[in-house]
C-alpha cells in the first residue's frame, strides 16, 4: 500500500490530515507523525500561562477528530528526512513515503544572545505556559516585582496584557516592560493597532521600550543595545521563532532551517514533498513572505492536501496565495483590537469575535462545548492562582 506521510499535527498538519482522510484514495494510507497525541491550540497558550484556562481547554486528543481505517498515528519526533530515498526516520525506524507533507512547526529563536535561553522563559508549549505561570506566582511574592517581555509582536503584546491582569489579583505594586526592536509594536500591522495598544498599555501601566534590542540576559537583569541595564525578576522571550530542527538529505533543500516552496507549496526539487506552516518559506504573488500565523498555516495545510490528492488523481494543482481575512489581537479579558479587511475597531465586540473565530478553528464538537462553558465561566471568576 502506498503512503502519504504527514509530519506534525499543528494547524497545518492537522488540517491537511483531516482533509486528506475525507477523500483518501484507494490503495493509500495516511501516516501521521507527531511528538504528542494532543493537538495544541497555541493561540491560547498565553491564557494558560496566566491562569485564565487549564490545559484541557487548549488541548484536544488527535484521535477524537482524526479517524480512518487507513490512518496510522506514530508518536515520536522525526530526526531525519532523506528526500532521495523517500524515507523519514522516527523512533529508530525508517518509513517510506510516496507523498510527504512537512509541518514540523517552530520553536523560540533566541538569536544566540548571551544568557537569553538560560535566563528567559519561552512560550512554545503547554509545559512552557505552566513554567511561566509558576514563575509569575513566585516572583509576585517579592516586593515590587519586575517582569520583562522581550518582543512586541502579537505574542508579546497578548502575553503582557494577560500578565498585567493576572498580577492584579495579587498586588498592584509591580512593573511590566515590553522591549521591541522596531520603532513600534505590531510592526507588521496597521499603525492603528499600535496606537490602540499604546493607549491600552498606558492604562494598564505597562512600559514600552521601542527601537531597542537586547544584547544580554542575566539572572536578574536585561542589557539593551543602548547599554541600559534593566532589572528583571522574570524575563519572557517572544522575539522570534525558528523551525524545529530536523536533519535532511540533501542539505540544499533547507534555507536557515526553513523549507523554500513553490506556489504549489512543493519543495523546489522534490515534487512529491510539500511544506506548510512556520517551517515553510512560502511567497505571495507580490514576492512577500507568507506570515507565520495559525490562519496561514491552516490554509496552507488545506491547499497542500488538495494538491497531494490532485497529483494522485492526475488533476491540475492549485496555487497558494495568502489572503489575510483579518487580524484580531486579544488584550486581556473583554478587550481586543481587530482589523477586518481594513476596518479597525476595538473593545468587547472585537474580543467576542476573536473567541468566535478561535472556536471555529477547533475540531471536536464536544470539545467546543467544553471550551464555550469555560469561557463563559471565566468571565465571572478569578484566574487560577495555584502552582501548576
Amino acid at each position: 500500500m502506498k503512503s502519504i506521510v504527514v509530519i506534525g499535527a499543528g494547524f497545518g498538519g492537522a488540517y491537511a490530515a483531516k482533509n486528506i482522510l475525507k477523500r483518501l484514495p484507494p490503495g493509500f494510507n495516511l501516516i501521521l507523525i507527531n511528538k504528542s497525541e494532543l493537538f495544541t491550540f497555541k493561540p491560547l497558550l498565553h491564557e494558560v500561562a496566566t491562569g485564565a484556562f487549564s490545559a484541557d481547554v487548549v488541548c484536544e486528543c488527535i484521535k477524537t477528530f482524526l479517524s480512518h481505517k487507513n490512518l496510522k498515528f506514530i508518536k515520536g519526533i522525526v530526526t531525519n528526512i532523506d528526500f532521495k530515498k523517500r524515507t523519514v526516520a522516527v523512533n529508530k525506524k525508517r518509513i517510506n513515503y510516496n507523498y510527504l507533507l512537512i509541518s514540523i512547526g517552530a520553536n523560540t529563536n533566541f538569536f544566540n544572545i548571551p544568557g537569553a535561553e538560560k535566563y528567559s522563559l519561552k512560550l512554545d508549549s503547554v509545559e512552557d505556559a505552566f513554567k511561566i505561570k509558576n514563575a509569575i506566582i513566585n516572583v509576585l511574592k517579592r516586593d515590587s516585582p519586575k517582569i520583562v517581555v522581550v518582543g512586541g509582536g502579537p505574542t508579546g503584546v497578548e502575553l503582557s496584557s494577560e500578565i498585567a491582569e493576572f498580577t492584579k489579583q495579587f498586588k498592584n505594586d509591580f512593573s511590566i516592560t515590553v522591549i521591541e526592536r522596531s520603532n513600534r509594536i505590531f510592526p507588521r500591522f496597521r499603525a492603528k493597532f499600535a496606537t490602540y495598544a499604546n493607549k491600552f498599555f498606558n492604562k494598564e501601566k505597562i512600559s514600552l521600550l521601542l527601537g531597542t534590542g537586547v544584547v544580554k540576559v542575566g539572572k536578574n537583569f536585561v542589557i539593551t543595545d543602548a547599554k541600559q541595564k534593566i532589572p528583571a525578576d522574570l524575563v519572557v522571550w517572544t522575539a522570534g521563532v525558528k523551525p524545529c530542527p530536523v536533519d535532511v538529505i540533501p542539505k540544499t533543500t533547507v534555507q536557515n532551517g526553513f523549507f523554500p516552496v513553490d506556489s504549489y507549496l512543493r519543495l523546489n526539487d522534490y515534487k512529491d514533498v510539500f511544506a506548510v506552516g512556520d517551517c515553510a518559506l512560502a511567497k505571495n504573488q507580490d514576492g512577500s513572505l507568507v506570515p507565520q500565523l495559525a490562519q496561514s498555516a491552516r490554509e496552507e495545510g488545506v491547499v497542500a492536501s488538495e494538491n497531494i490528492l490532485a497529483d494522485i488523481n492526475k488533476k491540475p494543482l492549485k496555487k497558494f496565495f495568502f489572503n489575510q481575512k483579518g487580524v484580531i489581537i486579544p488584550l486581556g479579558k473583554g478587550h481586543a483590537i481587530a482589523d477586518i479587511k481594513g476596518f479597525v475597531f476595538s473593545g468587547f465586540f472585537a474580543w467576542w469575535l476573536n473567541r468566535t473565530v478561535y472556536l471555529m478553528n477547533m475540531f471536536g464538537f464536544f470539545h467546543k462545548l467544553y471550551v464555550v462553558l469555560n469561557w463563559t465561566i471565566g468571565l465571572f471568576r478569578k484566574r487560577d492562582e495555584k502552582i501548576s
